[in-house]
């Protein structure tokens, strides 16, 4: 139970043994604020998405500077690590606060598509380089099936396309 829903709890349970509310209209309330869906208002929607990309840049900007002194081992420890702290940091978030689980997700399938390709640059793989794309997509659109956030759409909606851009790009080269 959250503390905003605590503390109305307790303001109901006052009111009812002070005698300004009977049981029927405490039942009445309680069941509509189980009812209703959480808000989230959209300055907090929003200050959660920048916080999430700035926490995710600042990783990233980390990694970056240390990158040439760090071990192939360590930097795909990195790697796998910054996502999997992404994700579960959303999954503990989501307890609190749907909008930061949203928005830590969001950062965690940004931080798949970035650990993708670190980790072909980290072993050198010199393979088709739109494969990579679809795996991040491939990643988007499992995120998106399990949990049904709007910006996992996103990622996908616009990981798709980018896939099959690039596949033709490579397929059929401008000269």
């Amino acid at each position: 139970m959250s503390g905003l829903h605590h503390r109305v709890d307790q303001a109901l349970r006052r009111w009812q043994e002070a005698g300004l509310l009977d049981a029927a209209t405490v039942g009445r309330l309680r069941a509509h604020e189980a009812a209703a869906p959480a808000h989230t208002g959209r300055t907090a929607i929003l200050a959660f998405g920048l916080g999430a990309l700035l926490v995710s840049a600042g990783l990233f900007l980390f990694i970056a500077a240390n990158w040439d002194e760090l071990s192939p081992a360590a930097r795909f420890g990195i790697v796998l690590a910054t996502v999997a702290a992404l994700h579960l940091g959303g999954a503990v978030g989501g307890r609190f606060s749907p909008a930061l689980a949203t928005a830590l997700h969001a950062a965690g399938t940004a931080a798949l598509g970035g650990g993708i390709f670190l980790s072909g640059q980290i072993f050198h793989l010199q393979e088709h380089w739109p494969q990579a794309l679809l795996l991040w997509a491939l990643g988007a659109a499992v995120a998106a099936a399990l949990l049904r956030d709007g910006p996992q759409v996103l990622w996908l909606a616009v990981l798709a396309p980018a896939w099959l851009v690039a596949e033709w790009t490579a397929r059929f080269p401008w000269y």
